[in-house]
């Protein structure tokens, strides 16, 4: 299973830096008349192109999960002439997301402070990164031996 609830091994995977933490309020859902629709927290995706020329570029995504398909999308952006406190304000907090790669093991951390719950599912970038698309890329379930390396980053960190 995919899903880590237990408070020690919610701990260890959040705080060793091995895998970045995207938030998920499941409580967050703009349209009331759907259900399935929830907008998370923002994240950085790296372009990941061979190119030198593109090293370091990101597109700034928010986490969005609609009818239990995990989304990374960009709303895309607009050049001003003008570079305002609010544009500087905006800047640290995307500079304070957390950055993924195609591929690399997530872990998405569901709450809801009207229900009481709390827990992680861990979850991997797709292999394609759309730079130009509204849909950057998407979040896929672990495999079984993809989860059993999780579980033996934690166990191995439960030993300290």
């Amino acid at each position: 299973m995919n899903i880590i609830t237990e408070r020690r091994e919610i701990g260890i995977t959040m705080n060793f830096g091995k895998y970045p933490v995207i938030g998920l309020d499941m409580d967050n859902k703009p349209y009331k008349e759907c259900d399935g629709f929830i907008i998370g927290s923002k994240v950085r995706v790296a372009w990941d192109r061979k190119d030198p020329k593109w090293e370091g570029m990101t597109s700034r995504c928010e986490l969005m999960v609609d009818e239990g398909k995990y989304r990374l999308n960009s709303h895309g952006c607009c050049l001003s002439a003008k570079f305002t406190v609010n544009d500087f304000i905006e800047d640290i907090e995307n500079a304070n997301t957390p950055l993924v790669h195609k591929e690399q093991i997530v872990a998405v951390a569901h709450y809801s402070k009207s229900n009481g719950v709390k827990f992680l599912r861990m979850m991997k970038v797709s292999p394609r990164i759309d730079t130009q698309c509204m849909t950057v890329a998407t979040l896929e379930d672990l495999s079984d031996e993809e989860m059993k390396e999780v579980r033996d980053f934690i166990d191995r960190r439960k030993r300290w």
